[in-house]
């Protein structure tokens, strides 16, 4: 699944990775990160979205690509 970002192109997870490490100079840690994306799971103050999509949906989309990570972090 691709991230799309403001009706702009859709980012591969990785991608958006590479890009942060270039432009911050800062390793990411995929067991943080994947930390992170599971906590989506269990949130309760929702975003704001600018297009309507189910909760599940997006809720789904971050549990799916913290067990991505998995590979990174074995």
């Amino acid at each position: 699944m691709r991230l799309f970002i403001s009706g702009k192109e859709g980012f591969e997870i990785d991608d958006l990775i590479l890009k942060a490490k270039a432009k911050f100079d800062w390793h990411i840690d995929p067991i943080q990160l994947g930390a992170q994306f599971i906590k989506a799971g269990e949130a309760e103050d929702l975003p704001r979205m600018i297009k309507k999509i189910k909760t599940s949906a997006w809720r789904s989309f971050f549990i799916d690509e913290a067990k991505k990570l998995k590979g990174s972090i074995i």
